[in-house]
């Protein structure tokens, strides 16, 4: 059975949605009031048709209602989804660094940065995976000295020590 493309749950985290949908209600109300503004006075301004540089003011009033908007729409876009690309761009280093099989450092975000649950939960699977690398670790270290103190009983023991000593090398620093 294909999987469906309909999504089954759009509020999937409250956190997160609730404040954009709250800052885009924001700019959308402010944005209103300038545009009706800027409609008034081209209303009261076309009412005057008789204005020799009317559309000369026609346009220097839609430059200055749209323009403006345009910009805070702009910067605002920026800082908000700063708050997001910043934190993923952190874990996405982290995850980078366990690829080429790096031990990072907790990821550490700002308190106004959003994906806080997020970096918890990957600096949680971090102190896990290193548990687990320090275990086997310590797993690879026994096997080793009892290999070594087996190696003069057994010919064989030299070539898994040789084996061995790889898989150090990789799960080690």
């Amino acid at each position: 059975m294909a999987p469906s493309v309909w999504r089954r749950q759009y509020y999937v985290n409250p956190q997160i949605q609730f404040r954009f949908a709250l800052w885009l209600i924001l700019i959308v109300a402010v944005e209103s009031l300038l545009v009706s503004w800027g409609l008034l006075r081209l209303f009261h301004v076309a009412s005057e048709w008789q204005r020799a540089n009317l559309p000369l003011f026609f346009f220097k009033l839609l430059f200055f209602t749209i323009v403006p908007m345009v910009a805070i729409n702009f910067l605002i876009a920026i800082l908000l989804s700063h708050r997001i690309a910043g934190p993923l761009r952190r874990l996405q280093h982290a995850m980078e660094e366990i690829c080429v099989g790096q031990s990072p450092s907790p990821v550490t975000l700002r308190s106004s940065d959003l994906l806080q649950d997020f970096a918890a939960d990957f600096n949680l699977m971090l102190s896990v995976l290193q548990e687990k690398r320090e275990g086997l670790r310590r797993t690879l270290g026994e096997l080793r000295g009892t290999l070594e103190a087996t190696r003069a009983h057994v010919p064989e023991v030299q070539q898994i020590l040789t084996q061995l000593k790889k898989l150090e090398k990789d799960y080690g620093d």
